[in-house]
């Protein structure tokens, strides 16, 4: 943890060997009062978000100011959540995996949902996983990794896949879930994939790469760079940063990194989940991957509930819905 003075100067407060609260924690949307003292809502893999306070310069010294979800956990029982690390295939940093069990003792027909995070530039952290929860409590293994391309793991590690994405992330995700079956607990028959945003857009590359996984949720993807970059909102954006140039000046990078580009290895039955509203990855993404889905005779559904990117801004239900029903996909292609 480090604190900026408005001056340009830094100072270091904590270090890798004092964690936040002397426990692994994640914290966001915080304040600090004039006399040095944040207020921050704080969550670990094993406890919901509550607000704690400290002083800026003793920061393991933490209060915690409210208890909003004790309530609701206290019968619950939580599945455990296992840190792992796989072997980094480039020279940047390793990567970091979460691998989230059922509470009770795994056994060898134990399905697992690979779960896939959005970005690309972002990183799945040590905060409260209500979903993940949810999926293990029905019987899965969740695994959540930060593949390369994460934040976190510094600058290279981050940008490496540059003009390069999708690619060699797939190839790390691929790694997770050879670590976590090579466990003997898993039933490699009943593997499912699912993720949204930048993991939606991984999840539709996945299952045009290999047929390994028995169903897949892609969920607000992008799946063909070429009419994205016409159509979204950030699209300038998208073919300055991860393309380097415009569609007509390489089209060949646009396609070889185009998931319906790969349609003619679809197998895996796939519901695709996107918001009307969605103007980051527009509707027509979506449609494509339906449309080439239907094409080659694969079971799908396309499901459109009128909520904007991520959807979960429009309607509490919305969200809930979508949760039980991409479960619900999951769990009809796994039994």
């Amino acid at each position: 943890m480090y604190r900026a003075k408005f001056d340009g100067s830094y100072e270091q407060l904590t270090s890798s060997k004092v964690r936040f609260a002397t426990a692994y924690a994640s914290g966001d949307s915080f304040s600090v009062s004039s006399d040095g003292r944040a207020a921050i809502v704080r969550s670990t893999p094993s406890q919901p978000g509550d607000v704690v306070t400290f002083a800026l310069d003793r920061p393991s010294e933490v209060t915690r100011l409210t208890s909003v979800n004790d309530s609701l956990v206290a019968d619950r029982n939580l599945g455990d959540v296992e840190e792992f690390s796989t072997i980094p295939l480039t020279a940047a940093p390793s990567k970091a995996g979460l691998s989230n069990r059922p509470a009770s003792t795994p056994r060898r027909s134990t399905r697992l949902i690979l779960e896939i995070h959005g970005g690309p530039h972002a990183m799945y952290g040590v905060e409260f996983g209500y979903e993940f929860q949810v999926q293990a409590a029905r019987g899965f293994v969740v695994l959540y990794t930060n593949p390369r391309g994460s934040t976190g793991y510094g600058e290279e590690f981050g940008n490496i896949i540059d003009a390069h994405y999708p690619g060699d992330d797939f190839k790390d995700l691929m790694t997770g879930v050879d670590a976590v079956t090579a466990r003997g607990y898993v039933d490699t028959k009943k593997l499912a994939v699912t993720g949204g945003s930048g993991g939606g857009l991984l999840t539709a590359w996945t299952i045009g790469h290999t047929d390994r996984f028995a169903a897949a949720v892609s969920q607000y993807p992008v799946t063909d760079w070429i009419t994205q970059i016409g159509t979204a909102d950030a699209g300038y954006f998208f073919a300055q940063i991860w393309m380097k140039g415009m569609p007509w000046e390489n089209p060949k990078q646009y396609m070889d990194h185009s998931p319906v580009f790969f349609a003619d290895k679809f197998k895996t039955p796939t519901m695709v989940v996107t918001g009307e509203s969605d103007y980051r990855t527009p509707m027509e993404q979506s449609e494509q991957l339906y449309f080439a889905l239907k094409a080659r005779k694969v079971p799908a559904v396309l499901r459109i509930p009128d909520e904007p990117h991520g959807i979960r801004g429009a309607y509490p239900s919305h969200r809930i819905a979508k949760m039980e029903n991409v479960l619900g996909w999951i769990e009809t292609w796994t039994k």
